[in-house]
């Protein structure tokens, strides 16, 4: 009986500390927990001792159905805590607030996810397994950092049950900061978050900042695919029309094509790598010989698309043969930067172009990657030029730089080359606001959603947008009788002569004492889609073409004479599209100016060829 008495005894004993290890027992988190909140500092306790947990402890505790919910908490907050610390840059002074979302968590991204989706099913022991953590909010910050595949229910959940107390309120800010590091989760948390109200308060300007970002942000929204950057930008162009009732902005009208189109500038980044076949080459440009380049035919027609392994298969109904084939197809559009490396700082290497992909028809829009026909793809070739200036017209140490950039068409499904469109100018925007330590190359704008989507809807006419190409094909240097299209203007140069005064009907003109007139005679045309004024009395910087003519030897430039009385003058001559017109520019040098020196520069921005005189 005495041996019976002793044996269930030890039994009890055995049962009551399997039950002490239970849910009431306390865990390896609420051990480092509770040093934590002892410490003076709970960053600094977690920089000296975050190396020592048991993390695979603190993963079953996550996992355990025996965990209470208080202990999971705890063990995932420390989990992700930990691996910030370890992931942080070693130099960074940055506080959790600031460097949380900075950090990746391969780790324990999973064991954040796992209990924070527990507010679906834990009901009210989910909130209250937070009481006890009222100090340090800091936990919050890695934990919600490292939940990136919390689902939307779960993170809207979270969002309209917090308590309002000090805890729920802090636990909101995390969850905004989460929704501003993470806009590409709109695609997944955007529906959950908007019928839970939490964009209600929204403006124009929160969504604009938040979800439509260019590659010159701070941050960008980045996705893994070109799926994902489809089904992404499929997401906000259903918001576009909304946010457009509301602030009326988001539209512009375009100057090319007189169509409102979408300006907002926003640019997906993609990590995957284009299949493009060779023929392409390193700066996206194939050559007229191994593609159908598209060119000014005489009548108009796309040239060089007669090949037929080149051509689409089929036209569309109605459609030439002999041109690309675009109604009825879906495209993409791509931004290229083969020079990453070569140019820090510059755009990632690959994105798709929300703007333009944002002013696409249903038809043409393809929900799925595999459902496009043709990429479009825009390659830039990055040059450094000049330095900015400060007030003051000191150079700063912010270097500008420009892009004749290549426009190629590539069948989707082979990646095979069908015409190289042509190259577009892009050029680093005239002013920028810095800081005095500021010393970044400042990288130019990409090419508007409107030209692009004209020059494209319009591939089989290049006439029509012949003006809005890079023409010049990298030529400094040009001969008589050479035409060039510069901007909105072909023109050319026929030769010279020095002349003294003259007289033309009623009007005598006469040079100044000492000097002679350099007159040039150039034949013009309108390239452009309006009417247009040739070498304006105000120009336009970076919009106007101008003519200048240089002294080689000394450096001297002679702006051209206006004679608006002379008929054949060309100064201020207002031609219609495709109007054309042969007539002379006056230049006054002096007397005794030696020719051999002097060259025309025709010049657009940055832009500038020459002709010897």
């Amino acid at each position: 009986m005495k041996k019976s008495v002793v044996l269930l005894c030890c039994l009890l004993t055995c049962v009551g500390l399997t039950a002490c290890q239970g849910k009431g027992a306390s865990s390896k988190g609420e051990e480092y927990w509770s040093a934590a909140r002892k410490a003076e500092s709970f960053e600094n306790y977690m920089a000296e001792h975050g190396a020592e947990f048991d993390l695979e402890a603190l993963k079953q505790e996550v996992s355990s159905a025996d965990s209470s919910n208080s202990q999971k908490f705890k063990a995932a907050a420390l989990l992700c805590a930990q691996e910030y610390q370890a992931g942080r840059a070693a130099d960074s002074e940055d506080s959790w607030t600031d460097g949380a979302f900075a950090v990746d968590y391969p780790q324990t991204g999973e064991y954040a996810v796992r209990f924070l989706s527990q507010v679906m099913t834990g009901g009210e022991e989910f909130w209250t397994s937070f009481e006890d953590a009222y100090t340090p909010y800091d936990y919050f910050w890695p934990l919600f950092a490292a939940a990136d595949d919390l689902e939307g229910q779960a993170l809207a959940a979270i969002w309209k049950g917090a308590p309002d107390e000090v805890y729920g309120r802090k636990i909101k800010d995390v969850i905004e900061h989460w929704v501003q590091e993470k806009p590409e989760a709109i695609v997944r948390v955007g529906d959950a978050l908007t019928e839970a109200g939490y964009y209600e308060d929204w403006n124009y300007m929160e969504w604009l900042n938040t979800y439509f970002l260019g590659y010159d942000n701070e941050k960008e929204v980045a996705v893994d695919s070109v799926q994902e950057a489809l089904d992404y930008i499929a997401y906000m162009k259903k918001i576009l029309p909304q946010l457009e009732e509301e602030s009326g902005t988001i539209r512009m009208a375009s100057q090319v094509s007189g169509e409102d189109y979408y300006g907002t500038k926003m640019m997906v980044s993609v990590k995957s790598v284009l299949d493009l076949k060779e023929g392409s080459g390193e700066d996206g440009a194939g050559s007229e010989e191994e593609a159908g380049a598209v060119s000014p035919g005489t009548d108009g027609s796309a040239a060089g698309t007669e090949a037929a392994e080149d051509k689409p298969a089929e036209a569309a109904e109605g459609e030439s043969t002999d041109g690309i084939a675009l109604e009825g197809k879906k495209v993409i559009a791509f931004y290229r930067n083969t020079q990453a490396e070569e140019f820090p700082g510059s755009p990632a290497p690959l994105y798709v172009i929300g703007d333009f992909m944002f002013g696409l028809s249903d038809e043409e829009f393809p929900a799925s990657a595999e459902e496009a026909d043709y990429y479009l793809v825009l390659t830039p070739s990055y040059t450094y030029g000049e330095y900015y200036q400060m007030s003051g017209d000191s150079d700063s140490k912010i270097q500008a730089v420009s892009s004749s950039t290549s426009i190629d068409l590539y069948e989707a499904s082979s990646g095979k080359l069908l015409c190289h469109v042509g190259n577009i100018l892009e050029d680093a925007p005239e002013r920028i606001i810095a800081g005095y330590g500021d010393e970044h190359a400042q990288y130019p704008e990409v090419t508007g959603a409107d030209v692009l989507s004209y020059i494209y809807h319009n591939l089989n006419t290049p006439d029509t947008y012949v003006a809005l190409l890079d023409n010049l094909a990298g030529r400094s240097q040009l001969e008589k009788e050479e035409s060039i299209i510069l901007g909105k203007w072909e023109i050319t140069y026929h030769g010279g002569e020095l002349t003294g005064g003259f007289t033309s009907g009623m009007f005598r003109y006469d040079p100044d004492e000492g000097s002679t007139f350099a007159k040039g005679s150039f034949t013009i045309t309108n390239k452009s889609t309006e009417e247009e004024g040739f070498l304006p009395m105000i120009y336009r910087v970076g919009e106007d073409t101008i003519i200048e003519l240089v002294d080689t030897s000394t450096g001297d430039t002679y702006d051209c004479v206006d004679l608006l009385s002379y008929g054949k003058c060309l100064n201020g001559s207002y031609l219609d599209p495709g109007e054309t017109k042969e007539g002379e520019i006056f230049f006054q040098v002096p007397a005794d100016v030696d020719t051999a020196n002097l060259s025309f520069a025709v010049s657009l921005g940055n832009q500038v060829v020459y002709y010897p005189y």
